[in-house]
């Protein structure tokens, strides 16, 4: 955690921000081989 309280409150308030987003994690592989996967774990971060 930053020591600057402003950085604290930004911090907190992303935290809240994406508290609701959920967690997708796969076994690593490359893309072409994992399609499916990625798009899963890309949708995750597009709210």
């Amino acid at each position: 955690m930053p020591d600057d309280a402003v950085a604290r409150r930004r911090v907190e308030s992303i935290r809240e921000c994406v508290a609701e987003i959920p967690v997708v994690t796969y076994r690593a592989v490359g893309r072409g081989e994992n399609e499916r996967a990625h798009e899963l774990a890309q949708a995750g971060h597009e709210r």
